[in-house]
């Protein structure tokens, strides 16, 4: 699934403990909230054994993780448009890092991402082309994760994140 456009509104769900966010129960609970808009909902939030949280991500205005203490990825409070820049979560409401891939048209570096995170498998991502429209795609095709920025710059992505 693909979808670009306007971005009319941007919400993180979280729930970081077992049995973890169920998307189907997400997207059931807050489908019909906003007639004739989209909801995407991706499970993208990572843990390992332990389990540990991996990533950055602030979720109306409580932290949910923090691996590093500042980083590149999405911010914003209540409706606006999710802008891309650092941060160490202290100055917008929601927060949201994975892996980050391109800023300003350039390809951050994402050399040091594990092999595991780099296999190819389904992709979910989003970012904004020149002009800020939105682009949000659910692969439903297997995606290194250089395939995936490939693709994203095809598109016209000048910022990007990868969620998984």
């Amino acid at each position: 699934m693909i979808y670009s456009g306007t971005l009319y509104r941007a919400e993180l769900y979280d729930k970081h403990t077992a049995p973890y966010t169920s998307c189907k129960e997400v997207y059931e609970a807050n489908k019909d909230r906003y007639k004739d808009k989209y909801l995407v909902v991706s499970n993208a939030h990572w843990y390992d054994s332990g389990p540990k949280a991996v990533g950055n991500y602030k979720v109306s205005g409580t932290v949910i993780s923090k691996e590093w203490n500042s980083a590149i990825g999405f911010l914003w409070s209540g409706n606006e448009q999710p802008v891309m820049g650092w941060s160490n979560m202290t100055s917008k409401d929601n927060f949201i890092c994975t892996i980050p891939v391109l800023m300003n048209s350039k390809k951050l570096d994402y050399s040091g991402q594990t092999s595991g995170v780099k296999r190819s498998c389904f992709r979910t991502w989003f970012g904004f082309n020149k002009d800020n429209e939105c682009t949000i795609e659910i692969t439903t095709t297997n995606y290194t994760l250089d395939e995936i920025v490939d693709r994203m710059i095809s598109l016209g992505i000048v910022n990007g994140i990868v969620l998984d």
